[in-house]
């Protein structure tokens, strides 16, 4: 009986436990790249992650003192717990935009100026920093990418005219120029079809509108004298819109019809993301967090460690992802397992989490003197030599799945495990 009470105990640990938490993850400081010697007025572009291994983030640094103004842009490296600047410049002029997350790709998109030229960069999900170019010179506003070669960009010229910019298999081209309305916002989910959210000028109100197939006229497809803090397509006919101060409408149908899904007067929502079609995740003032396992028919507002308004949401899934409210990042990430023991065997080692994605444990009763990582084949692929009970094993295969990771004890016996590589 006692040993069913102690069993029941350790899995009710391992309920509690085992549930994702929001938690601070880290507060990302502008120095010491940037010490501040002088007055210094820093602007913050946002943060971004390709993946939960790798994120950046940019910041403009304008001294009032020397009237010059520098960008960077830093890569954030969660496996290795390192923060490395990627962009560097500086001269007047300089800005470091946004950055734009682009989840289906695994990639994140900054886009920036240098002297009124577009400086454009992506993060890969493997943390690749590469250094591509969009438009002509200008200042960029939005961007949308469906995949690497279908780019799409608005930027704004020295008259003030917004340009519509294309750039398809690497061949550039002026589609239009809008000079009514100031866009927000893009989302390409398909090459010929767009989304973009508008600001009237000289008036309030605020649209979207859907673009034609060929790319040369935008329709209006809902309008409010509310604010739209955001528009989100995650494929063709399927979209979603924050409309200030807390009401979350979606179309099912390209925008022929809206339903309203969420509506909280006394919440004001910023970002919405979304997992897929029934896991749905917005941010907004006040910590809040709200969450959406249907498809939106239902919601509930998730634990939030933090009070400070949120103004960005990158979900990978329901339990993993990030919160973000200017330079302090908050993560909800599935904790690691806590293994209750095995009441017939005891095992002289575990290994966790399985699947993996790069990043094992190994904990063992005795000493590891090392660890063989072999495919199906047999064939080793990666070797350690260790000295200790608990190891992490910073590894992932070149392709993922199937390995059988081999840990030898300093008493000369092994014992072998079968774990998934996943990316």
């Amino acid at each position: 009986m006692k040993k069913q009470i102690i069993i029941l105990i350790l899995l009710t640990l391992f309920a509690v436990n085992g549930k994702s938490q929001w938690t601070h993850h880290r507060t990302i400081n502008y120095g010491p790249t940037y010490p501040p010697s002088v007055p210094l007025e820093y602007s913050f572009s946002g943060i971004g992650y390709a993946s939960m291994n790798y994120g950046i983030y940019g910041v403009t640094i304008w001294s009032h003192q020397s009237q010059t103004r520098s960008m960077g842009v830093c890569k954030i490296d969660e496996i290795n717990d390192t923060i490395t600047t990627v962009r560097n410049m500086s001269a007047y002029g300089v800005n470091a935009g946004a950055m734009i997350t682009e989840k289906k790709l695994g990639k994140v998109f900054h886009f920036g100026n240098y002297q009124s030229y577009p400086v454009n960069d992506y993060l890969d999900s493997t943390g690749n920093f590469i250094a591509i170019g969009i438009h002509p010179q200008g200042f960029s506003r939005c961007f949308s990418a469906f995949d690497l070669n279908h780019l799409y960009s608005i930027f704004t010229n020295e008259f003030g005219e917004h340009i519509f910019f294309t750039k398809i298999y690497e061949v550039g081209a002026i589609v239009d120029t809008f000079t009514t309305f100031a866009p927000q916002k893009i989302d390409f989910p398909y090459t010929n079809c767009g989304y973009m959210s508008i600001v009237e000028n000289g008036i309030n109100t605020n649209k979207i509108l859907k673009s034609s197939q060929d790319l040369l006229t935008w329709e209006t497809i809902y309008e409010t004298s509310n604010t739209i803090s955001d528009i989100l397509f995650d494929e063709v006919n399927t979209g979603y819109a924050i409309v200030q101060p807390g009401m979350i409408i979606k179309t099912k149908d390209g925008g022929i019809s809206w339903d309203t899904i969420y509506n909280a007067s006394d919440k004001i929502l910023n970002k919405i993301d979304v997992v897929n079609e029934e896991i749905i995740f917005a941010c907004g003032n006040n910590g809040v967090v709200l969450r959406s396992i249907n498809g939106g028919l239902e919601w509930s507002q998730d634990t939030f460690p933090s009070t400070l308004n949120l103004d960005q949401i990158v979900m990978f899934d329901e339990e993993n992802g990030y919160a973000i409210s200017k330079n302090i990042i908050y993560r909800l990430k599935t904790p690691d397992p806590i293994y209750p023991p095995d009441t017939n065997t005891v095992k002289n080692v575990i290994m966790w989490p399985n699947p993996n994605s790069g990043d094992l444990k190994i904990k063992a009763l005795y000493v590891i003197n090392s660890i063989e990582v072999l495919d199906l084949s047999g064939k080793v692929v990666y070797t350690e030599v260790t000295n200790g009970k608990e190891i992490n094993v910073k590894y992932f295969p070149n392709v993922q799945g199937i390995f059988v990771i081999k840990v030898t004890f300093d008493n000369g016996k092994s014992e072998a495990e079968e774990i998934l590589f996943i990316r």
